[in-house]
């Protein structure tokens, strides 16, 4: 099992070569990229386009729904915060 920077296809195929392990962790890539595991099975286009960003913001709608039925309004931010640094690595829209 590799890990380690893994933002895009690109890179998931140099950790595969690099480390010669056929399994690697995504993590951050995965919050960056909602659809980096799909991608990387050859599901979706490799690289990420301005169309699937309603998709993603409508997962951090229901994301942000879902916070205000659990947790506590003022601890709602906190669970959110990077989540829209994140995204903007890979969609300028996510700022």
């Amino acid at each position: 099992m590799a890990n380690g920077e893994v933002w895009t296809v690109a890179d998931w195929e140099r950790c595969r070569t690099v480390s010669g392990c056929a399994d690697v962790m995504i993590g951050r890539g995965a919050v960056s990229d909602p659809f980096l595991a799909l991608r990387i099975r050859g599901l979706m286009d490799r690289t990420p386009s301005d169309e699937e960003w309603p998709v993603v913001l409508a997962q951090l709608t229901d994301y942000l729904r879902k916070l205000q039925v659990r947790v506590a309004v003022r601890h709602e931010h906190g669970r959110v915060k990077m989540w829209p640094s994140y995204l903007k690595r890979t969609w300028p829209q996510g700022c």
